[in-house]
């Protein structure tokens, strides 16, 4: 199932689901859009959450077991995969 994940849609959604499953699946959602890693602002920008919901779920759903964080390498940023 792929879910919305411009602004509208996540209004739509916030106004019948849990606040933070919703944002959880948007994140997924939007993961699952752009195929490969993202920084905390960028999924911020994107879905228009605040920074501290962001990297607060980040977090929580690091704890078990997605996304992975991936570390600055070469050539790339520090992300969210």
């Amino acid at each position: 199932m792929r879910l919305p994940t411009t602004p509208a849609a996540s209004a739509r959604i916030r106004r019948s689901v849990v606040k933070s499953a919703g944002r959880v699946l948007q994140i997924m959602a939007f993961f699952d859009g752009i195929q490969r890693a993202a920084n905390a602002q960028e999924i911020c920008a994107t879905l228009r959450y605040p920074q501290s919901s962001v990297s607060l779920l980040l977090h929580s759903m690091l704890e078990m077991g997605f996304p992975r964080h991936e570390p600055k390498g070469p050539g790339r940023p520090s992300g969210w995969r």
